[in-house]
């Protein structure tokens, strides 16, 4: 199956996976379609054509291979973290909306449903399952939640409240969600620390990130969420 998975620096820790032990990918052709940082929101899918205006940004994560993706260009699209940070949602930094995570439960399940709606990824993987020139099979998973700062503290609600809303939206348009898998949460809801030490950045140098890096995380994780993506597929 060719898959592409179109993301932002969270594709680092596929990438790393596979490009580390390429059996990870299970006979099937994978490629990447990312951009680090802000140079995501200029992705754009204008007539049923994924593309975006910095060409440049994604380069690396391509190997210069395509600059589009166009209806029939893959069998399965991976729509991965792009806008859904739910780590931001349960533990929001000081600059931050805090709307989430200190909504009463009457209000909190509108306010999820809200930011779900307006990230690029849902957005996206629901005009691809829309449009009738695509056959793609599309799958939604979200950027990892960051690993516990020093002074942890338990999230003030379940993820799971979270990925129950996002699958639930997913499959009413014909996509499949993901959640983060179990293995890697501590129950304080943060990732665990060991996945996030040796993240390495989605650059041509590949450069580890700093040992205080918290959000990206390493081969290990990547190679779960990977196995989980693949396992969603048809």
């Amino acid at each position: 199956m060719r898959i592409c998975i179109i993301s932002n620096s969270h594709a680092g820790a596929l990438k790393h996976a596979l490009d580390t032990e390429p059996a990870l990918a299970q006979g099937h052709d994978i490629s990447f379609f990312a951009s680090r940082g802000a140079k995501v929101s200029k992705f754009t899918l204008i007539d049923d054509v994924i593309s975006t205006t910095d060409l440049a940004s994604v380069r690396y994560a391509t190997g210069g291979k395509f600059t589009q993706i166009a209806p029939g260009d893959f069998d399965a699209l991976v729509f991965y973290g792009i806008q859904l940070r739910f780590g931001h949602w349960l533990f929001p930094p000081e600059d931050a909306d805090w709307g989430i995570a200190n909504a009463s439960s009457a209000f909190r399940g509108e306010m999820i449903i809200e930011h779900l709606s307006n990230s690029m990824a849902v957005q996206f993987a629901y005009l691809v399952c829309a449009s009738p020139v695509w056959q793609a099979q599309v799958v939604v998973a979200p950027s990892p939640v960051q690993a516990a700062p020093d002074i942890a503290r338990s999230a003030p609600f379940p993820l799971d409240e979270i990925n129950l809303a996002a699958a639930t939206m997913c499959s009413g348009f014909g996509a499949r969600f993901v959640p983060q898998p179990k293995e890697t949460l501590a129950a304080t809801g943060f990732t665990y620390d060991r996945f996030a030490k040796g993240s390495l950045r989605l650059n041509e140098e590949r450069a580890a990130h700093d040992d205080t890096e918290r959000k990206h995380m390493n081969a290990a994780f990547g190679a779960l969420i990977l196995r989980d993506i693949l396992a969603a597929l048809r």
